[in-house]
């Protein structure tokens, strides 16, 4: 299986996502960002 990485400029990306969606619903962003973080965990 191949690995991959993140460019900082895609991580900016995610962060921003996750805190427009925390400005109307926290948790929610709280949800994605864990999900994002567990998917790049797994192998």
């Amino acid at each position: 299986m191949s690995s991959y990485s993140f460019s900082d400029d895609a991580v900016q990306d995610l962060d921003e996502i996750c805190e427009y969606i925390a400005t109307d619903n926290p948790k929610a962003a709280s949800k994605l960002f864990d999900a994002i973080r567990v998917d790049l965990a797994s192998p």
